[in-house]
């Protein structure tokens, strides 16, 4: 009887995290993370490309990233 009980205690524990999960509005700080974290790689690139290109000594590299970041 002790085992029906703890079952019964798992299953409501698991529709509570659930219910839990989608009334806390996960998703949308989920999807808010997201926007921010891709539109913040951008000025974080470019900053990159300024500092990388003021050395002479990197200008091989640069030319090879550009490449690469356009080519994605």
């Amino acid at each position: 009887m002790q085992n029906i009980d703890s079952e019964e205690n798992i299953f409501k524990k698991f529709i509570n995290r659930i219910d839990s999960f989608f009334n806390d509005d996960t998703t949308y700080y989920a999807a808010s993370l997201s926007f921010f974290t891709i539109f913040s790689i951008l000025p974080i690139i470019a900053l990159l490309i300024a500092i990388i290109s003021s050395f002479s000594e990197f200008e091989s590299y640069l030319d090879i990233f550009v490449s690469y970041i356009f080519n994605i």
